[in-house]
């Protein structure tokens, strides 16, 4: 039988004694669910700087069952993160129930909480909506490419209030066929004018069966949006299978719905990097665009060579999408080719000082390099002291050593949200005298104005990474950076896809470096820093040399597999920057540019910038098939 809420936390109060071992213990009882276990746990873990954490996970396994006096019992005794993140996980908990009471009984802590969650944000919302409130501003999980249920209901708060117009509404159904519900499909095809409003059957069946509603339609001013949405679920697909269905029906809709349909089909094209992309895009005019949707109009563009196509895809964007790093470099480069220098100048000069990819290239772009204030200042005794004095960094330090990064993250986070930049610089110089590295930099990289380039630009264990880096025949600043990207230095990190260390190797990686190398395999080992540099870095040489010489193959194979890395290349050669933008995962296309550009900053901070510019180590991406040599045995 399970045990009732107020049982698990009257066991809360009984005295024993606690070590780490328990608490990791307890995290693992969690993520099995295992609720026995976690709760005879949780009777050992009192004293325990930690003793928070068995509590929480005992209280999540019965979230549904808390009442509103236990979340505000369990505030008052561990105030902070935590408090806040079972508050929020409640509150969430109570709007999916429709529970809205639950929120006015604690309106001041809802309001209160920070916590950077979609989820969340749109049911709160939703429920100041409800209760004639006007939220300050209007959540960005609203127009999410993967809408929520929890944001679509706000959504349809916001439409019912009359929030949002008409064609807000038509574009925010239209592009809730790229994932969303049928559920949240239809809440929001439910502010839909009645006239162009499909009824549910038919939105089901798009839903559900979208090649069958598009190969057997029946075609009216009820059926179109409902047709339209089938267009986007079956091009995620097939995009050719979606092109065919559509040029069958096509001439039965307006020129608007048609560049819409277009569009659809140019985006996935562009997602899949097929060639056909350029064709449909070619087709859109005179229709709303999402931000998303122009990124990958953009991309496709300069994939196609086509820089008329990019400043066409950018004048497409909103305000803010345009003023994003990214596109207003390649707006930039655009105008470049359109020989627009001095317009083409006046992009690059607004975004060439920073810590970005396009920061960087735009400030080449100018025969020069970001620039950054900055100043080193050692911390005052007063500023350690807040650190050492206060329970949540103790945690964060406490969670660190046992490996629960996520946690102490947030920890960490919830102390820096508010502190200004000489506060920021002590956090990072305080964490380092703990040799908790990667809270270190996630510290220093938050500091607005006064930069710490030596902290937020630190390689700890540099002999070991450096030696590796010269072992192997590669540059010092690139190992570093891809170090920094893949573990921020904690040597003994288990990312939650079982990757280890420093540079987070696999373990089936592993093996096989240990046997290219002649190397016995020790899964402990690969904790100890010479070790695991030793074996990342002959994996990183061996997938560049093997994918024509380079970095950004290299990074794209390390973060994604080879295979990917090559199948991400064209049928003609690339400029670097333009593959790198063109990855198809979100992780991979970020990992890759930041490693780089990680690397520049260290070259600088460690080597007085010696090594090569961006551009330089970006070079040119050979077409597929060609000068890649790599082994198939290649993890």
């Amino acid at each position: 039988m399970r045990r009732s809420a107020l049982a698990i936390f009257a066991l809360f109060a009984l005295p024993a004694l606690a070590n780490d071992a328990l608490i990791r213990d307890a995290a693992d009882a969690y993520k099995r669910r295992d609720e026995t276990k976690l709760i005879a746990i949780t009777t050992q873990t009192r004293g325990h700087p930690l003793e928070a954490y068995p509590q929480y996970w005992a209280a999540r396994l019965r979230l549904d069952d808390l009442p509103a006096a236990q979340i505000e019992s369990f505030s008052k005794q561990f105030a902070g993160a935590l408090a806040q993140q079972l508050r929020m996980e409640w509150l969430n908990d109570q709007a999916k129930r429709e529970q809205w009471s639950a929120w006015t009984g604690m309106s001041e802590a809802a309001l209160a909480i920070t916590a950077d969650n979609g989820d969340f944000q749109c049911n709160r919302a939703h429920w100041q909506l409800r209760n004639g409130k006007t939220p300050e501003a209007a959540p960005t999980a609203l127009w999410n490419e993967r809408l929520t249920e929890a944001c679509a209901l706000a959504f349809v708060a916001y439409g019912k209030a009359n929030l949002v117009s008409a064609d807000d509404v038509r574009l925010r159904f239209r592009l809730a066929a790229d994932g969303a519900t049928l559920f949240a499909a239809t809440e929001i095809a439910n502010l839909l004018p009645a006239s162009a409003r499909p009824s549910e059957d038919a939105l089901a069946r798009a839903h559900g069966n979208a090649t069958r509603a598009l190969t057997k339609p029946t075609i009216n001013a009820q059926t179109k949006e409902a047709l339209l949405f089938a267009l986007g679920r079956l091009a995620r697909q097939d995009v050719e299978v979606a092109d065919e269905a559509w040029r069958k029906i096509s001439a039965q809709f307006s020129a608007e719905e048609k560049s819409w349909a277009h569009l659809q089909l140019g985006v996935y094209a562009a997602r899949q990097h097929q060639s056909d992309a350029m064709r449909f895009f070619g087709q859109v005019a005179d229709v709303r665009v999402s931000d998303p949707q122009a990124a990958w109009w953009v991309r496709a563009a300069l994939r196609a060579g086509d820089w008329k196509e990019v400043l066409r895809a950018t004048d497409a964007m909103s305000e803010t999408g345009r003023s994003e790093n990214t596109w207003t470099y390649w707006r930039g480069r655009a105008l470049a080719a359109a020989g627009k220098s001095e317009l083409a100048m006046a992009e690059y000069d607004r975004i060439k000082n920073g810590f970005g990819f396009y920061n960087w290239l735009a400030a080449e772009e100018l025969k020069s390099a970001p620039q950054v204030l900055g100043n080193t200042v050692e911390p005052s005794a007063a500023q350690l002291a807040f650190f050492e004095s206060n329970a949540g960094a103790q945690r964060a330090v406490a969670l660190s050593k046992i490996n629960l990064r996520f946690e102490a993250a947030r920890e960490w986070n919830f102390i820096l949200k508010d502190l200004p930049d000489a506060e920021l610089a002590a956090a990072s110089a305080w964490m380092q005298r703990k040799n908790v590295w990667d809270r270190s930099v996630s510290a220093a990289v938050r500091i607005k104005a006064q930069h710490d380039l030596s902290k937020r630009y630190v390689v700890p264990f540099s002999e070991a990474l450096f030696g590796a880096a010269k072992d192997h025949g590669l540059e010092p600043a690139l190992v570093a950076g891809l170090t920094r990207q893949e573990s921020q230095f904690a040597p003994d990190v288990v990312s939650s896809a079982g990757a280890i260390g420093l540079m987070q190797l696999m373990p089936n990686t592993a093996k096989w470096v240990a046997k290219k190398m002649s190397r016995t395999y020790d899964r402990a080992a690969l904790e100890d820093p010479a070790t695991n540099a030793q074996f990342g870095a002959f994996y990183l040489r061996t997938v560049m040399d093997g994918l024509a010489g380079s970095p950004v193959l290299g990074l794209a194979a390390y973060n994604a597999g080879p295979g990917r890395a090559k199948n991400w290349q064209a049928s003609k050669p690339l400029e670097g920057a333009i593959y790198a933008e063109n990855i198809l995962f979100n992780e991979t296309r970020d990992y890759v540019k930041q490693v780089l550009v990680n690397a520049m900053w260290i070259d600088r901070v460690h080597a007085g910038g010696k090594g090569p510019s961006l551009k330089a180590r970006l070079g040119l991406i050979p077409a597929r098939g060609g000068s890649m040599t790599l082994a198939k045995d290649t993890p």
